[in-house]
């Protein structure tokens, strides 16, 4: 099977893009690359066409052109940018029809923190989890999914790239505030008790996961990025300024946060 480059270049206009790569899709006629791919921590293939070609349409294509074949494994070659899903078609906001979401992981056990992510109406989109153990923090998404008989079901699969931000309800609310940008939900949530005057917001996924992100919602709003104490911060917060200034920010400051032990 060839790798996600060598994918996406067959393909044609390739570039780098977040995690992966994105190309011209194969299901549709595509002038602007608007095909994902990038690959799971397992190592399998994941796509997904932003102009709307199902995951089954990309799947025959890609195959037809013998860029990947169907080894028996399902799993080979999905949407979700998490956990594995095969047939199955990410659904957000979350219907009202949808069986109560069920936290507790069967390896991981009870989650010390939940955060909800809600779009600009304030509906449900998703949730991500915290676990804790002797082995640190790991952290797990919970997102709902349709089967093609039209079930719904929640699986622990990461939101679709572009992922939507966390604290999308709370800038549909406030349109005239500053934005103040941090790295993490928790952190988000803490921003928003220390400096109430600001919408504290934040991006799914982590520090290199910063392109993966919808920063829409950036356009027109003066933003604040406030970033972690540590290299990979500082490079993130970069790349948010950049994704924020190319999305319409009418302006961007990174704060220089002070050490409090000196």
């Amino acid at each position: 099977m060839e790798d996600i480059a060598q994918i996406a270049r067959k393909l044609g206009k390739s570039s780098r893009s977040g995690d992966g790569w994105k190309c011209l899709c194969p299901a549709h006629d595509d002038h602007n690359p608007s095909l994902s791919i990038t690959k799971s921590e397992s190592g399998h293939i994941l796509v997904y066409c932003h102009a709307g070609c199902t995951q089954d349409a990309v799947i025959a294509e890609v195959q037809r052109r013998r860029l990947w074949r169907d080894d028996g494994d399902e799993r080979s070659l999905t949407r979700d940018k998490g956990r594995l899903v095969r047939n199955m078609d990410l659904i957000m906001p979350v219907p009202a029809n949808a069986p109560a979401p069920m936290f507790n992981d069967t390896k991981l056990g009870t989650p010390s923190h939940v955060w909800e992510y809600k779009d600009a109406d304030g509906h449900t989109l998703g949730f991500i989890r915290r676990f804790e153990s002797n082995n640190g923090k790991t952290f797990r998404p919970l997102t709902c999914w349709q089967t093609k008989d039209g079930t719904l079901t929640w699986r622990p699969a990461g939101f679709i790239i572009p992922r939507p931000l966390y604290g999308l309800n709370l800038l549909a609310d406030r349109i005239d505030e500053p934005v103040i940008i941090t790295e993490g939900e928790k952190t988000a949530d803490a921003a928003a008790k220390l400096l109430p005057n600001y919408v504290a917001i934040s991006w799914p996924n982590g520090a290199k996961s910063v392109t993966g992100a919808d920063w829409s919602p950036m356009s027109g709003r003066d933003v604040f990025i406030w970033p972690d104490a540590d290299t990979e911060g500082e490079k993130s917060a970069l790349e948010v300024a950049r994704q924020c200034l190319k999305h319409g920010a009418a302006s961007v400051k990174i704060l220089q946060i002070e050490s409090a032990s000196q």
